[in-house]
């Protein structure tokens, strides 16, 4: 029952963070197309006071997957590619850093569904994943699911969900931050 009531709380703290990580996001996509002029060249991330629209492990241009799909080096490739990456990952730092929630390497995860499911590769399924610290109390949820289209349609799209705190982050050092989502895409593509 206690545990119950814990879980009860979880849910309202990530409504009530969603209140803050919907607003900053909108306001993070208005902006995307002048963050570019903001990176810095030397180290191609945006400076500090900026932090909130960075992405922890890539830098402005994107990971190498971000980096196939918009190449080219001359400003106006940068540019777009930069923008790209900001546009997709919109206030990442502000959902890590604001309303994310550390992860230890001694907190225990229970999982109910497929693990496994994922778009990349497509592997349909629903999966709901708790967080527990080492005594067992209750930190943090996420559900996600990738499911077909009903009935055939869409044979290249998926109905895909990711709610809750992003639970698969990797712990470096024995701590990782598993980001605030709240996602649903009925055209996701599959791969």
């Amino acid at each position: 029952m206690k545990n119950a009531f814990i879980w009860s709380w979880i849910v309202i703290k990530w409504i009530l963070f969603g209140l803050l990580s919907v607003p900053v996001n909108i306001f993070a996509k208005a902006i995307c197309w002048i963050l570019p002029f903001f990176v810095e060249e030397e180290s191609r991330r945006l400076p500090k006071w900026l932090d909130w629209f960075n992405t922890p492990n890539s830098s402005a241009d994107g990971d190498p997957a971000h980096q196939k799909r918009w190449p080219g080096t001359d400003k106006w490739s940068t540019y777009k590619r930069r923008t790209a990456w900001y546009w997709r990952n919109s206030a990442y730092g502000f959902d890590r850093q604001v309303v994310g929630y550390g992860v230890y390497a001694s907190d225990l995860y229970k999982v109910v569904g497929n693990p496994q499911a994922n778009r990349r590769p497509y592997v349909p399924g629903i999966c709901l994943r708790k967080l527990y610290d080492a005594s067992g109390k209750p930190k943090v949820w996420f559900f996600y699911f990738v499911l077909p289209w009903p009935f055939g349609l869409f044979k290249t799209k998926c109905l895909r969900g990711s709610i809750g705190w992003k639970l698969w982050c990797k712990e470096a050092d024995g701590y990782g931050v598993a980001m605030w989502t709240g996602m649903i895409n009925p055209f996701f593509s599959r791969e």
